[in-house]
């Protein structure tokens, strides 16, 4: 179970929203891998793309029960994504758990979704195969890499029709609830390659009946998943941007807030909630 922080403490002290509570991963530990203009950001050799697929299809059957028992999850709003299967998308989600790239993977399933990873993440011994498998790529440091990574994101969007999912707090809080700053990059790709925004919010909920009888100290999730957002086109390139990226962050500010109110069963959805975030 991920440690819980004192975030008012730390906010306090003047951490930064981008600030990892966790720290970084030790790099003594980690690969050698360099992650450089000639890294393959996704598994192209055909016998490995087959063994990757098998493994792909083998992860969505286990995955949904190691989300269940780890966290309770449950999905709401899958209808939002019924008119995105001939578009590809950018799904966004507040960064609250170890586990959480995993649910999103879950709830947009049967699309393939490609996640954002630290660098380092994909460096570790052992797994990166595995990683790299179920669809994450590495946020590369080098800028030569940046720009094939950029190249590779929006062939994804806009070419393949598939999806991308980024966090636009950038760092993982564990537990945190409520919706940090975001930054822009996600908002950049949906601009660029004419795609929506899909809004994810995960909320935690205190378990009840047996599993909380097994699970005292857990808290339990649900993934909310929103109406897509579109940009406004006759913006300016930037400041479509910014205007995309500061609508999305008012949309989930609301939605965390009025589906936190439901989840503690105080009202009904349709009592609190307007139709343009559900």
């Amino acid at each position: 179970m991920a440690k819980r922080y004192d975030y008012e403490k730390l906010q306090s002290e003047g951490i930064s929203d981008d600030f990892h509570v966790d720290g970084e991963r030790d790099e003594s530990k980690l690969s050698n891998v360099e992650i450089d203009k000639n890294y393959k950001f996704r598994i192209k050799n055909p016998i490995a793309k087959f063994f990757a697929n098998l493994f792909y299809c083998f992860a969505a059957l286990v995955i949904p029960f190691i989300v269940y028992l780890a966290h309770g999850v449950r999905f709401r709003g899958r209808r939002n994504l019924r008119n995105l299967k001939n578009t590809g998308a950018v799904a966004i989600t507040n960064h609250v758990l170890y586990l959480d790239c995993m649910m999103i993977a879950q709830a947009v399933f049967p699309k393939k979704l490609y996640f954002q990873v630290l660098e380092n993440n994909m460096k570790l011994p052992g797994v990166r195969f595995f990683m790299k498998a179920c669809g994450c790529m590495p946020i590369p440091r080098k800028q030569s890499a940046k720009r094939v990574y950029v190249e590779e994101t929006d062939k994804i969007l806009k070419d393949e029709k598939k999806f991308v999912g980024i966090y636009p707090e950038a760092a993982l809080w564990p537990y945190y609830t409520k919706i940090r700053k975001f930054k822009p990059g996600a908002f950049h790709f949906a601009v660029k390659d004419d795609v929506p925004i899909i809004p994810v919010v995960i909320n935690f909920r205190a378990p009840r009946g047996i599993q909380k009888w097994f699970n005292m100290k857990v808290r339990y999730v649900t993934v909310h998943i929103g109406k897509p957002i579109y940009a406004n086109k006759d913006l300016p390139f930037n400041e479509s941007v910014t205007e995309l990226m500061e609508r999305s962050h008012n949309i989930m500010v609301r939605m965390n807030h009025w589906f936190k109110v439901i989840d503690e069963g105080k009202v009904q959805a349709q009592e609190k909630l307007n139709d343009d975030i559900i």
